[in-house]
């Protein structure tokens, strides 16, 4: 039989076990409600969440709106303050922020690029030697992304003739178009350019060299091709005759070179006298409300009643010869050219010298141009009395051909008479 100790120390651990039964009870009920509470919070959150679509997705290019987010439709939103600027013109993932009511949603827009770009497809002509781009062959390019253009394979650009190609437009979305065009490569260069206007030059001593004026270069490719000028063998400061070099070299490496002669002789008579004397007949032959043309047949007559024909002129240079024409009344074609010339370039009005073709008799007149291209203009009198003013190429052609080729030159040296 138990004692009594024996009992009471058996009461003492029921106890305790009780307490240790109890207290776990209440951690579990503890750890329990802590459990609810933090599922209940993740279900008002989701159950808040429901009245805005978890993300949303749109086509690159089309505009948003907060209400597209929503579920319940015809509820108005507005973006919060903190959400990102929606511009879709690049696919990928946004997040933003919805106020709703007076609380404030996540979402996400998805941003999607599935509609291919389009472009029209244009053909190129192309020189010898010139290469193009693959957005050179395309116009009206359209797509909500940027779009990159590039060739599926490279064109042959060493093969003359006309070559299909295809032309690839990439968009963001790695959406591609292909597009055919056409490239016509013309045929290689052979032909060199040409120099019209080169012919021998006359200075006085101490004169400043013009040499580019009135010369013209053409090509069958290029459009502007450089005239280079070689004037390192002349030496202005002496008397002496000269040679200069006129070159012209297209993109395709043809060259062209012409050499013409400068003569430079003494300086027995003055620039600036001649020029004054020009001006002086200008002034009385000349008025401001003239056309262009009429102060043309004012310097053609003036020429003609006041300058007599005599065989011979020393041919010099063009300032004697101006000079003896202002001051002797007389001279030769080269006399009638040259007066014609300061006249001309004194009343502004564009000019050339031109000279007949070398033979048993020589002979020299003007081009002008009055802004209609280029026409003959010969003061020289003859002994049939042309009136050699303003005369299409054609006409003075005719002319030449009936009398012993007065007026034969090579039309390759001059531009283009009309």
């Amino acid at each position: 039989m138990a004692t009594h100790n024996e009992i009471a120390a058996r009461q003492r651990r029921r106890k305790r076990r009780k307490r240790k039964k109890m207290l776990a009870m209440a951690t579990i009920l503890v750890l329990f409600l802590l459990v609810i509470g933090g599922i209940g919070g993740s279900i008002i959150y989701f159950l808040s969440d429901s009245k805005v679509y978890k993300e949303c997705t749109v086509e690159a290019g089309i505009s948003v709106r907060a209400e597209d987010f929503l579920k319940n439709e015809g509820d108005t939103a507005s973006f919060a303050d903190g959400s990102m600027k929606l511009e879709t013109p690049v696919p990928g993932d946004y997040p933003v922020q919805i106020l709703y009511g007076s609380k404030i949603y996540k979402s996400v827009l998805k941003v999607v690029d599935t509609i291919a770009p389009a472009g029209t497809a244009v053909d190129k002509v192309l020189k010898w030697g010139e290469t193009c781009t693959a957005a050179d062959l395309v116009t009206d390019i359209q797509d909500a992304t940027r779009v990159t253009v590039s060739f599926e394979k490279e064109p042959d650009y060493s093969k003359e003739g006309v070559q299909e190609v295809t032309v690839l437009l990439t968009d963001l979305g790695n959406n591609k178009t292909k597009l055919s065009a056409e490239i016509k490569i013309l045929p290689k260069d052979t032909e060199a350019p040409v120099i019209t206007g080169a012919r021998d030059l006359e200075f006085t001593v101490g004169d400043s060299g013009v040499y580019r004026k009135d010369i013209v270069v053409t090509d069958n490719y290029d459009e502007n091709v450089e005239l280079q000028v070689d004037a390192t063998g002349v030496d202005l400061e002496t008397e002496g005759a000269y040679p200069l070099i006129y070159r012209a070299v297209d993109a395709s490496g043809n060259a062209t070179e012409v050499t013409v002669t400068v003569y430079v002789s003494p300086e027995s008579y003055s620039v600036a006298e001649v020029y004054a004397m020009a001006d002086k007949v200008l002034a009385e032959i000349i008025t401001d409300d003239m056309e262009p043309k009429d102060k043309l047949w004012a310097i053609f007559k003036y020429i003609r009643n006041n300058v007599g024909y005599i065989n011979h002129s020393e041919k010099l240079n063009w300032v004697q010869a101006a000079y003896e024409a202002f001051t002797k009344k007389q001279g030769d074609c080269y006399v009638y050219a040259c007066v014609s010339k300061v006249l001309l370039d004194r009343a502004g009005i564009k000019n050339m010298d031109i000279e007949k073709i070398p033979a048993k008799s020589r002979h020299y007149w003007n081009l002008v141009d009055i802004g209609e291209g280029w026409y003959h203009f010969d003061t020289t009198p003859r002994v049939d009395h042309p009136t050699i003013f303003y005369w299409d190429d054609a006409t003075l052609m005719e002319y030449s051909e009936n009398h012993k080729l007065s007026h034969n030159y090579d039309h390759d040296l001059y531009p283009k008479v009309q």
